[in-house]
């Protein structure tokens, strides 16, 4: 500050504006939002957001950053920590890991997997091709001889 003193470059306050103390940032700071043409609700905890959320994307370390910001690296990795690049890598690259397996094998296991029913979808209620049960299957109107040979019913040769 001595330097500017003897240079002429300062003068009775540190920050001052034609000559002028400036009392006010928001002052200031609404003038140059005008002059920049900017629309909406700007305010500086605009531009420390902004400065926050770049600092993150381009990956600069959280200390550095909070540093600069002037909040705790704790502040900023709750709030800013999602835009950083190493926030979930290992979770994406655990991911990638995983080994790539095709639908034709995995439709496969599944058809081949064994039952968790003990009963047959015959004995419940209808051949296991319907979506539905039949309730007639098993009523004794119909022919159980139907029911204790599925080979019979499995054919679809039944007169309707």
């Amino acid at each position: 500050m001595r330097r500017w003193v003897y240079k002429k470059i300062a003068k009775q306050h540190f920050v001052e504006w034609n000559d002028k103390p400036v009392l006010s940032v928001t002052t200031g700071f609404r003038s140059a939002v005008r002059r920049a043409g900017l629309t909406g609700k700007v305010t500086p905890q605009t531009l420390r957001h902004t400065a926050a959320t770049w600092l993150m994307q381009a990956g600069v370390p959280m200390w550095q950053a909070s540093g600069f910001l002037g909040m705790t690296q704790a502040t900023l990795e709750s709030v800013y920590g999602h835009h950083h690049p190493e926030h979930l890598r290992e979770a994406a690259a655990a991911i990638g890991l995983q080994p790539r397996q095709s639908l034709a094998e995995s439709l496969t296991a599944r058809k081949h997997a064994p039952s968790d029913s003990s009963q047959s979808i015959e004995k419940i209620g209808g051949p296991a091709w319907t979506r539905t049960r039949n309730q007639t299957v098993m009523s004794a109107d119909d022919n159980s001889s139907d029911v204790e040979n599925p080979g019979e019913f499995g054919s679809f040769d039944r007169d309707f």
